[in-house]
């Protein structure tokens, strides 16, 4: 679920901590053939990305991850550091002090826009990534990072390139009320957020 920078793609695999068991590998595959028509390819600006090869309608579930393992996989901050995962690169926060470190399946590479094309819907089971407005064939999967972004000194620099680019992705609080307010309706922020 987070995205992957150009420098971390290419040695991505070998970083992987602890390595998929073969149960956890099957997992990996089913949500790729659940997904026929997502692929892998390259951005302009943050090397790899997922793209959707057919028209999704706004609304619409794109990716379902639901297999009630979401928080077993989840790890508290300092023992995602202590396994060398990087906070702003590598985890995606689900809750206080709790973060998804990559797995090793195609959802680690949705990339960060500040004009998302979708978001991720954290839901009892797991996850689900929907569909804002409407998409095109060969359009990019992207969410707003902010969305999942609970702590104060988070920050990093946002290479998104649209025009309402922000140049720095922080936690949501920072987001205008407006933005927070519209990303609240879509149902795409942490429901620790809501607290």
């Amino acid at each position: 679920m987070s995205g992957l920078r150009d420098e971390r793609a290419a040695t991505f695999m070998e970083r992987r901590r602890p390595g998929p068991s073969r149960p956890e590998a099957y997992r990996y595959l089913a949500a790729l053939i659940a997904c026929p028509y997502l692929y892998l390819g390259l951005t302009s600006r943050t090397g790899l990305g997922v793209f959707t090869a057919r028209p999704v309608a706004a609304g619409a579930v794109v990716v379902v991850d639901e297999d009630g393992t979401l928080r077993r996989r989840a790890l508290p901050l300092a023992a995602a550091l202590a396994q060398g995962w990087d906070q702003a690169h590598d985890l995606f926060q689900i809750d206080h002090d709790l973060f998804l470190p990559p797995r090793g399946c195609f959802d680690d590479l949705f990339n960060h826009s500040c004009e998302p094309s979708g978001g991720w819907r954290l839901t009892e089971a797991g996850a689900r990534f929907l569909a804002i407005r409407d998409l095109a064939a060969g359009e990019e999967l992207t969410y707003d990072y902010s969305c999942h972004l609970l702590g104060l000194g988070e920050r990093m620099t946002c290479a998104c390139g649209t025009s309402a680019c922000r140049a720095l992705i922080g936690p949501f609080h920072d987001l205008p009320r407006p933005l927070q307010a519209h990303y609240r309706r879509l149902g795409v922020v942490s429901p620790a957020l809501a607290e």
